[in-house]
């Protein structure tokens, strides 16, 4: 088994623990730098060793800017619950219990335009995680807000960025600290960790909920215009179907009786009993008398009741029920189109800044 597997090789010893990943192991961490002279070398800035990972120094900054302390600026915004801020502000001497420090700069109003510093405590969701980086990364944060309370969006028309991407792009930060959106258009210029959370992105649109109204044909909505059509044609085609087996059927009234006796299954007296059938109803005393005409009756008076059944539920569930319009179906809905077309026509203006003619 791989947990039991205990070797000697190039880069030292090679073990095991009991989920399988390796210990008594150390990496060092180098990253590849450009010296005055435009020469590429790799320079070793950190190390880890048994899951501890240790940086030298603050490498992301220039050799001539490094600090003598481990310190990174974050940009941050107010976003409740993963970046929750104090209401009170802190007076000078106090301390945050069981929170960070961060700040807010305002603009004074006076003529030279210094901002003043207000002091608060900040907790929350990304706060956490802080915590567990300070933790393994042994580093100081020294986190403020952005000024115009945004993310970071791109200028088509100025070339230029707003918000925390802005904040990163000028040096003002080293990174940010909050539930920054991926996009394409910010990865061409910032770099992004490991996602934390994923969401979707979704329409949110009003329904308009409709009353029912009752008006004087409102019996026809059960079912479409086809299908009444289709309905009515095979009612009158039967009738002429019954009244013909009945005519010319050795054992039906005009063969079986004499006289005035065989006008009796007429015409007339086969409508009545074949629209009787439909609606239940016994319009006269007149039957068919064949046996051909007798069974067909049967096979239709079965079509019928299953017609009139689905009606009837159809028509309670229509009398009953609120409908509700919805103006997008589906994603092949015109205004989803339209809203796509937007966003990507938005999304691709800005590509061509980023790419050298």
């Amino acid at each position: 088994m791989l947990t039991l597997q205990k070797l000697q090789g190039i880069t030292g010893k090679i073990a095991f623990n009991s989920q399988g990943k390796r210990i008594f192991y150390k990496y060092h961490i180098a990253q590849l730098q450009i010296n005055q002279q435009r020469q590429r070398h790799w320079t070793t800035v950190g190390a880890v060793d048994n899951n501890r990972t240790t940086f030298y120094y603050n490498f992301w900054q220039k050799a001539t800017d490094k600090p003598s302390s481990m310190v990174l600026r974050m940009v941050t915004i107010e976003e409740d619950p993963v970046t929750i801020v104090s209401n009170e502000k802190l007076r000078p001497g106090e301390e945050c219990i069981l929170s960070h420090p961060c700040y807010k700069y305002k603009k004074t109003s006076s003529a030279s335009g210094a901002r003043q510093v207000e002091r608060y405590c900040c907790s929350g969701f990304m706060f956490d995680i802080l915590e567990l980086l300070q933790q393994d990364l042994n580093f100081q944060p020294d986190i403020y807000f952005v000024e115009d309370e945004r993310y970071g969006a791109y200028n088509t028309k100025t070339h230029t960025w707003n918000g925390m991407i802005n904040d990163i792009l000028q040096g003002k930060a080293d990174m940010t600290l909050s539930m920054l959106t991926i996009n394409e258009i910010r990865s061409r210029v910032i770099d992004y960790s490991p996602a934390l959370l994923h969401s979707e992105t979704k329409i949110m649109i009003s329904v308009a909920k409709s009353e029912t109204t009752f008006w004087d044909f409102a019996f026809f909505h059960p079912f479409s215009t086809n299908l009444w059509i289709v309905g009515v044609a095979v009612v009158n085609v039967m009738l002429v179907i019954i009244w013909s087996f009945d005519r010319f059927s050795p054992y039906g009234h005009y063969k079986h009786n004499y006289g005035n006796a065989r006008l009796i299954f007429n015409l007339p007296a086969c409508m009545s009993y074949v629209w009787g059938l439909v609606f239940k109803l016994q319009l006269d005393n007149v039957t068919p008398r064949a046996t051909s005409t007798r069974f067909t009756s049967v096979i239709f008076a079965f079509f019928t009741l299953v017609l009139i059944s689905t009606y009837t539920a159809n028509l309670a569930a229509y009398l009953v029920k609120a409908r509700e319009d919805y103006p997008i179906s589906d994603i092949r809905n015109k205004q989803v189109r339209e809203f796509l077309h937007f966003s990507l026509t938005q999304s691709l203006s800005s590509f061509p800044s980023f790419f050298p003619t």
